[in-house]
């Protein structure tokens, strides 16, 4: 089980759920405490239309200003389309999330080292055949076990770790937009080392309890009879918000490779343990790489701009 200690910017279920479903309200709905100019903006973004997203943006931009909210126009950008541009939502979630590390994680020390675990990381180059989806993948033969030494610091690591995958399929204004797509291989999971805390954090995060980024299809593969049955079924369907549940497909692993998910040729693009030509080592290193580099170069950049005001 999750240490409390370790899980500080972890939300409880009950909790996270509850955030999820207010984040899934509709524009009239808003929160109790949101003004009347909020009410008519949200209201009047229900035709979601380009002037309505653009001044919702002004007014979070002018309101993290004056609340002196560390979040860049990106940023904020990225919480709106999360939460479909409404108003009162949005800048809830703003304020909730002020102090979120898990949106600035960068490629280095234990983050580095997770990656190598080759648990959670992307797949470069690959998208889904219907919606052009980015994708991310996940190991669950590498989940932390539910009695393992040092679990609940493993526990942490694996969520910031896709966590980081997130964000970095979340930087346009187009991937904010259209979300992301997870497959997650259960092949050669065992019943016995299946931590159900660790399943439920998961679920959690997939639905936006971290970060704000839209998961439009979770494909899990090759899940065995135990899985179906014990825990699909009977406690991780129930949990999750009905929407996000009917973008989850179980399949088989032909399955994956039929070209009604992903396109012809995907085989060059996944790891070897989900039928590609790639190993999961050369995959990782490669992600790791660029994105030390590219993290260096932020710092950088950073460092020029407070040198220079």
């Amino acid at each position: 089980m999750l240490s409390p200690s370790k899980t500080k910017n972890l939300l409880s279920p009950n909790k996270a759920k509850k955030n999820i479903l207010r984040r899934l309200s509709t524009p009239n709905e808003g929160p109790t405490g949101a003004t009347e100019e909020e009410r008519v903006m949200s209201s009047s973004h229900g035709n979601n239309n380009s002037q309505s997203e653009s001044t919702v943006l002004k007014a979070l931009e002018e309101y993290c200003e004056k609340a002196n909210l560390p979040f860049s126009k990106e940023t904020i950008y990225r919480f709106a389309a999360f939460h479909k541009f409404h108003l009162a939502i949005t800048k809830e979630a703003l304020i909730e999330n002020a102090d979120n590390h898990h949106l600035n994680l960068e490629m280095k020390g234990f983050l580095h080292r997770q990656f190598s675990t080759r648990t959670v990381f992307p797949l470069s180059g690959l998208q889904t055949r219907k919606d052009k989806l980015d994708i991310c993948y996940i190991q669950a033969s590498r989940f932390p076990g539910p009695d393992n030494d040092n679990s609940g610091n493993h526990a942490i690591r694996v969520l910031q770790s896709l966590c980081y995958v997130l964000n970095d399929l979340s930087v346009t204004k187009e991937q904010c937009k259209k979300g992301v797509a997870v497959i997650i291989n259960m092949k050669r999971c065992e019943e016995a080392k299946f931590s159900m805390d660790f399943w439920t954090q998961l679920m959690l995060t997939l639905q936006g309890s971290l970060v704000p980024t839209t998961v439009n299809l979770v494909l899990l593969v090759d899940g065995p009879k135990w899985f179906h049955s014990k825990i699909w079924k009977t406690q991780t369907k129930p949990m999750l918000v009905e929407s996000f549940a009917k973008k989850c497909r179980l399949i088989d692993g032909d399955a994956l490779l039929t070209g009604e998910h992903l396109p012809e040729g995907c085989e060059a693009h996944l790891p070897n343990a989900a039928g590609g030509w790639k190993a999961s080592s050369e995959i990782i290193e490669d992600y790791q790489d660029l994105k030390t580099f590219q993290d260096q170069q932020r710092e950088q950049g950073n460092a020029l701009v407070q040198n220079n005001p």
